[in-house]
């Protein structure tokens, strides 16, 4: 929605951006709640020998692993709304369960939620993981098979939020050393349909895996899988990292190795045990990421987008017969997902002759967006993260850390973004300002420009401007013209000669011109503190132009 800002004299413009739908959580700058100490009773339960696979531990209170103690061979169970607040901490101690959890193989912490007597679910939150090496997997699970099957039928595009309000929600999995089992080479994490807001993070994968390390299923969303190395050896035919019908996440600064199968697959499973998916895997994020190749130069990318529209699978008529999701489409439906300073080492560094980044297949059209990625590159340096914003108004704006980006509100203020090694910075809400600028010329081609510049620490959100290409006079009235909008108030005569152009060149390099009518500069907009602004005409009777307008610092 289009809102309006006062200016001198009465004049108003069209806003410039509004924040998008993309959800930011802001989070306390006090620690969150942790769970009392486990009693003595506790400690000796969970440090004891298992007997068999049903000997296992729920956890609802916070633990660590005394030094010298340990290895913990019991599977540890986090469930329901009593293992919120749990910490678990191994002080560098292993977990490496002795038998399997029930159907679960080799699980050593699962994570899920429980069913209360009136069906509805008892979930678990803010629980958390770490310094452990681990000799199993983790799993984070909602909703079972069964609830997943009638639920995705009876609710139709209601599915997601009922799965994920139904599943555990921010579980923090930080500086974990998964090593593998001899009894299962399946991959080590696994966050089921619904998991929100969970975070892995500072961890190294290794073993065999004949699965992907991380499967990211239907319906979850919003995690962060960050710095973490993935250097396990394949055994099977699949990528390191699933995104399968999964939304809003975030895969920054990772270092991937064994390769062979591929990396991060985005997709949507089609029919599979009859469970519809909903939800679209679209606008996540793979940001900064290193992919190491030594021998490997096959067909399988580092990343692929819509990887299931090429490899159709077999199950995809399993869930037909309803009008939304994948019963209503097969294809994966992979949209608006950003990939952003990603690198492809080759060792020895030459040519990458197979495309590392690919997207889609052969179903569907897919709108992806690529910033700063090197493919190959000499560097495996880690570096800082960037951030990615978006927009109501459809500005895309790629920060690399360090940068910032403004936004306005509603009135005449607004707030500025900065990315601090993949975190986005709100700043409070503050004033804008700004800055006229005006320029004009007769009888040269060669035009004139002007450079305004956002005072301090100011940083650019909108211009305005309005061109004469016809003669040197200002044109009127320059203050009715929307914010981001070049408008040509007379354009240069069609005299058989080159007509006029008025343009604006950011400090970012994009340049965006106009000759006649109006144009939006909204892509350009937003960051940095300078924009150029220009006009030149080439007519037979001399090159006369004039801009005049105004740019907005926030």
């Amino acid at each position: 929605m289009a809102v309006a800002f006062a200016l001198a004299g009465g004049a108003a413009r069209a806003s410039v951006f509004t924040i998008g739908d993309d959800i930011i959580r802001v989070y306390s700058s006090s620690p969150p709640a942790q769970a009392s100490a486990c009693s003595s009773l506790k400690v000796s339960e969970i440090l004891a020998t298992p007997t068999s696979e049903l000997d296992w531990v729920s956890l609802d209170c916070s633990f660590t692993l005394p030094a010298g103690a340990g290895p913990i061979r019991k599977p540890i169970v986090i469930e329901s709304s009593f293992g919120s607040n749990v910490v678990l901490d191994c002080g560098h101690g292993a977990l490496t369960p002795s038998y399997d959890f029930g159907p679960y193989r080799r699980i050593a912490v699962m994570v899920r939620s429980t069913r209360n007597s009136d069906l509805s679910w008892s979930v678990p939150s803010n629980v958390t993981i770490k310094n452990c090496e681990v000799g199993g997997r983790i799993r984070v699970r909602g909703i079972d098979a069964a609830d997943a099957f009638a639920q995705s039928r009876a609710l139709g595009n209601g599915f997601t939020a009922y799965a994920q309000n139904a599943a555990p929600t921010d579980v923090l999995l930080d500086t974990l050393h998964f090593v593998g089992h001899a009894g299962d080479d399946r991959g080590h994490v696994y966050f089921s349909p619904g998991v929100t807001f969970s975070t892995i993070r500072n961890s190294t994968f290794e073993g065999n895996r004949s699965t992907p390390e991380i499967y990211l299923d239907q319906e979850s969303g919003h995690n962060l899988i960050k710095n973490n190395h993935f250097l396990g050896n394949p055994t099977g035919e699949r990528e390191v990292i699933a995104v399968d019908g999964s939304a809003y996440n975030v895969i920054a600064g990772n270092y991937f190795s064994g390769l062979n199968h591929g990396g991060i697959y985005i997709y949507r499973n089609c029919g599979q045990d009859g469970v519809i998916r909903v939800q679209q895997p679209a606008f996540n994020q793979i940001n900064n990421n290193i992919f190491f190749y030594n021998k490997y130069d096959g067909p399988d990318p580092a990343i692929w987008i819509g990887e299931r529209d090429a490899n159709v699978p077999g199950y995809c008529g399993e869930d037909d017969g309803y009008n939304f999701g994948s019963s209503a489409s097969d294809a994966d439906h992979a949209h608006d997902n950003v990939v952003a300073e990603n690198r492809i080492f080759k060792f020895p560094l030459v040519a990458v002759t197979t495309p590392r980044f690919r997207m889609g297949g052969v179903r569907a059209n897919y709108a992806w967006e690529s910033y700063y990625n090197e493919a190959p590159t000499t560097s495996q340096e880690p570096r800082p993260s960037g951030c990615y914003v978006r927009t109501k108004t459809g500005a895309r704006v790629y920060l690399r850390s360090g940068e910032a980006v403004g936004v306005l509100d509603d009135s005449h203020s607004g707030r500025r973004y900065g990315c601090a090694d993949g975190t986005l910075i709100q700043s409070m809400v503050l004033p804008t300002s700004s800055v006229p600028f005006s320029c004009a010329i007769s009888g040269t081609d060669a035009g004139c420009s002007t450079t305004p510049t956002c005072p301090g620490q100011t940083v650019k959100v909108a211009v305005a401007a309005t061109c004469n290409l016809e003669n040197p006079s200002y044109p009127p009235d320059y203050a009715s013209v929307p914010w981001n909008v070049f408008s040509v108030f007379k354009p240069s005569d069609p005299d058989g000669s080159a007509a006029g152009v008025c343009g604006v060149n950011t400090d970012r390099g994009d340049t965006l011109e106009v000759s006649s009518g109006t144009k939006d500069f909204s892509p350009v907009m937003g960051w940095g503190q300078a924009a150029t602004a220009y006009c030149h005409e080439h007519d037979v009777n001399g090159g006369d132009c004039a801009i005049l307008g105004e740019l907005l610092c926030l």
